[in-house]
């Protein structure tokens, strides 16, 4: 059987540094390099982020998309994002994804269940930090921040570890007409979790990458029962290893 194959777009960071940060510039690339990737291929998915649909496509309401999660399978084992008609948060890890809905229990996302908007990523370490006690989820993008070597391109984190809490959201599912996305969040489900282990999964974009994706930090979490996550609003570690994983390029479909 042949390798999957998707008509995505591969932006090399040589070619993306050249851009002296410009998003349009960047956003023209997007438009004209368009390639069939093979996954199979070491050139094309080692060490690189893949991403489907856009942050400026998500905040124009293009809720519905056409990516299946069975093929979003294919491009990474741990990720973030969400369903179609947003319908609640998605936190992948280990090769697993799940969806964390406002009502109801965390449980595997279907094959079938189709996706506008997610990032994944073959999560490879290649540091590994570890908190201190008692901070906060400000102090914890800061510890990594001080930590990172390379900021000219997006970077994966998972964070393993014990909580004093972790508070995070869901969002309800939409219909047409589609509602903003500050409108949608406005109506957020809101979970706290108390002396819970869990992981945390997240991106860091550079502010030069705004309106492909939400620059600086943006975290998921999975307990570690199953039974809660989505997106990280606030937490309190007791203990936990921070692992960074640079990418060497981009991918968007």
């Amino acid at each position: 059987m042949m390798p999957p194959k998707i008509n995505s777009k591969i932006i090399p960071w040589t070619i993306v540094m050249n851009l002296k940060y410009s998003i349009a510039s960047l956003l023209i690339i997007l438009g004209s390099c368009s390639q069939y990737v093979n996954k199979n291929e070491s050139d094309s998915f080692d060490d690189a982020i893949y991403q489907y649909g856009t942050k400026d496509s998500f905040l124009s309401k293009k809720y519905v998309g056409q990516l299946s999660y069975k093929e979003l399978k294919n491009y990474g084992d741990m990720g973030l994002g969400t369903f179609n008609y947003v319908d609640g948060e998605m936190t992948a890890l280990n090769g697993e994804f799940f969806r964390i809905p406002t009502d109801g229990p965390v449980h595997l996302a279907s094959d079938t269940f189709l996706t506008p908007l997610a990032i994944t990523k073959f999560f490879r370490t290649d540091k590994e930090i570890k908190t201190n006690s008692g901070i906060g989820i400000e102090e914890l993008k800061n510890l990594i921040s001080a930590s990172l070597t390379d900021t000219t391109k997006p970077i994966a984190f998972q964070i393993t570890g014990d909580f004093n809490f972790i508070k995070t959201r869901s969002v309800h599912k939409q219909s047409e007409p589609f509602l903003s996305l500050e409108q949608i969040v406005a109506d957020q489900a809101v979970f706290q979790f108390e002396n819970i282990s869990a992981t945390i999964v997240g991106f860091w974009f550079p502010k030069y990458m705004d309106g492909v994706n939400f620059p600086s930090y943006h975290f998921h979490v999975l307990t570690a029962d199953l039974k809660g996550g989505g997106h990280l609003l606030d937490c309190k570690i007791k203990d936990a290893v921070v692992k960074i994983d640079y990418c060497d390029k981009l991918i968007i479909q």
